[in-house]
């Protein structure tokens, strides 16, 4: 567990670290917050101009869910998925449904800070698609 800790840790700090402007180096500075629950951590964060969210969740072999981030102010969000997933361990089917294997599902995902909108609270949820039950939900507050 400590090396997913280390490595997701180093992930973050490493998408979240240094970008160009105007040919010039400017460092960004982000502090990591962690929420855990019985189905694994959320290692999340921002920086001037993304979110960052790194998932390591102990969810069942095989078992196909669904992840979602929403706006808590006006509902709105974004599925987890193809083109917005890096994916350590799991696979993805149909574009948004998250397969676990071996142990887990860990992915990092990265968006616009943007989504934040004019409040700090983002809703993270996990939904098992066969049963369609939330498994998880839990708030994320972006300082």
């Amino acid at each position: 567990m400590k090396i997913k800790f280390i490595f997701c840790l180093l992930l973050f700090f490493i998408f979240t670290g240094c970008s160009e402007a105007t040919n010039k180096q400017i460092s960004e500075t982000s502090e990591l917050h962690k929420v855990t629950s019985n189905i694994g951590t959320v290692f999340f964060g921002s920086s001037a101009t993304t979110i960052n969210i790194i998932l390591d969740f102990n969810l069942k072999k095989g078992g196909k869910y669904k992840i979602s981030l929403e706006n808590e102010k006006n509902g709105i969000g974004v599925l987890f998925g193809e083109g917005n997933s890096l994916l350590k361990l799991g696979t993805i089917e149909n574009e948004t449904i998250l397969i676990p294997e071996q142990n887990g599902l860990s992915l990092w995902a990265q968006f616009p800070v943007r989504f934040l909108e004019d409040g700090k609270a983002m809703s993270l949820k996990v939904t098992d698609n066969t049963t369609g039950k939330e498994i998880f939900n839990k708030a994320l507050l972006f300082k």
